[in-house]
């Protein structure tokens, strides 16, 4: 009796002591996975307009806003979120990305460059950038989120996997948005005329637009609805939907999802 009692006892102690250095392995790991991270040297660059504004991510967050009339700022880091912490070779990697900006007349181009990387890798990088209100925009990223306030001017995203949320912006004319998968959140105002065009594969697009917009809609969803909510009144549609919204539209906003949904509100 007396040694089955002391075999659980050391079996007791024997549990106890795995889950304290589980548990002291998962802490070091978290502290390591979170300390996994690089600031980016700071770049400026004064401009004039006109001016187009090129920003190229591979992977992270890219955050556009604008700022001071004749300059344009990069910030960021980059970081790696490996799990429950990251390989030597990810964080030797994380020491090589790479942060440019280039002057091509009336163009800056904010190009990241991840360092080649065999196998599966966890790196990104998030980037904060201000630029002349009035700058055009385009934005260039595989996965992850873009934001964009304050702009007037047209506006060019590409997103592979993420979402696209645009806020205060009066957009201009040509201004294009695209994500593979996922969504775009749009909420601003239409260019006077024009044209303005929305594609999400897989996802959702929504809109809210003051009450004074007017444009033609073209919208287009092959699985999925299409809500249009305007002057408190909620029209549904599957498949295809084409009306004018306002007197006289001289916009056309063109908007298409392949699966998934569009909603736009207009003065709600």
């Amino acid at each position: 009796m007396y040694t089955v009692r002391r075999v659980w006892w050391i079996a007791l102690l024997l549990v106890l002591l795995l889950g304290v250095v589980g548990l002291g392995i998962l802490v070091m790991g978290i502290m390591w996975a979170h300390a996994a991270r690089v600031t980016l040297p700071a770049r400026e660059v004064n401009v004039r307009l006109p001016l187009t504004v090129v920003v190229t991510n591979p992977v992270g967050e890219v955050v556009v806003e604008a700022g001071e009339a004749e300059k344009v700022t990069v910030t960021g880091w980059a970081e790696v979120k490996s799990f429950p912490w990251p390989a030597l070779r990810e964080r030797k990697a994380l020491q090589r990305v790479a942060l440019h900006l280039v002057e091509k007349e009336d163009r800056v181009e904010v190009q990241v460059r991840f360092p080649e990387v065999k196998g599966p890798q966890s790196l990104s990088v998030h980037l904060h950038v201000t630029v002349p209100r009035e700058a055009a925009l385009e934005v260039h990223q595989q996965v992850g989120r873009v934001k964009v306030r304050g702009m007037r001017a047209p506006l060019r995203v590409e997103d592979g996997v993420g979402e696209v949320r645009v806020s205060d912006t009066t957009l201009g004319p040509g201004s294009d948005l695209t994500v593979e998968t996922g969504s775009i959140t749009f909420d601003g105002a239409l260019p006077t005329q024009g044209t303005v065009t929305m594609r999400v594969e897989v996802g959702h697009i929504t809109l809210h637009l003051p009450a004074e917009s007017t444009f033609q809609l073209e919208a287009n969803v092959e699985m999925g609805d299409i809500v249009l909510r305007r002057d408190g009144r909620r029209l549904t549609a599957k498949g295809h939907l084409a009306t004018a919204v306002g007197s006289s539209p001289e916009t056309r906003l063109h908007l298409k999802v392949e699966t998934g949904g569009i909603k736009v509100d207009v003065g709600d």
